[in-house]
């Protein structure tokens, strides 16, 4: 896996809710596993971007990692699955092929 593209501090923002800190480690692990789920689908590491990572990228991460953390009805969950990856075909080496 790369390098962080997304800080424990700004996912936990974006979750709004997590106040404390005793769900770091399942937040950290949730990250973790989204931003590899993101470089399995898109085909390729996130070092690979110099610089600043495209914010499209950060939002899928975030929104990945909170599908891992969150309880939603599993219709939900796919539709929101499927926006992620809606969002990031752009950004596939082989976009004729499903990743994952």
């Amino acid at each position: 896996m790369s390098n962080v593209v997304i800080l424990l501090t700004e996912f936990r923002a974006f979750m709004r809710e997590v106040q404390d800190n005793q769900n770091y480690p399942v937040l950290q692990m949730a990250m973790d596993a989204a931003q590899e789920q993101v470089e399995t689908f898109i085909g390729f590491s996130l070092d690979e971007f110099e610089g600043e990572h495209p914010a499209v990228i950060k939002q899928c991460i975030c929104t990945l990692a909170m599908l891992m953390v969150d309880e939603l009805p599993p219709e939900k969950a796919a539709q929101i699955q499927g926006e992620v990856e809606r969002a990031l075909r752009p950004y596939r080496r082989e976009p004729g092929v499903r990743a994952g």
